[in-house]
């Protein structure tokens, strides 16, 4: 038997080509991250090993994303989209759980 997939997970179409992204909220409204500097890892979540590092877009205040290729679901798996950043100097992380 195997474990089910949490439920906060974001289903994916294998071979999709998708944006996925967050909104960084900054008392309690849509704000831009210290620069507009977002950087981003995709890993496998069941080995973690990393698959590559995407380049993140500013896509409106606050607003930030990536695009997933078609080779980055390719294989069906779990995946973990990990965003950092900064906001007044502090450190801050925004994990987006996928499934292909």
């Amino acid at each position: 038997m195997t474990a089910p997939l949490p439920l906060d997970r974001r289903y994916l179409s294998r071979y999709a080509s998708e944006q996925v992204g967050f909104v960084a909220m900054i008392g309690g409204e849509p704000g831009d991250v210290d620069g507009n500097s977002v950087a981003a890892i995709l890993f496998d979540a069941t080995t973690n090993a990393t698959i590559r590092n995407p380049t993140v877009t500013r896509l409106s205040t606050g607003q930030y994303g990536v695009t997933l290729t078609s080779a980055d679901t390719a294989t069906v798996r779990p995946l973990d989209l990990l965003f950092g950043f900064l906001v007044g100097g502090v450190a801050g992380t925004y994990v987006v759980e996928l499934e292909v």
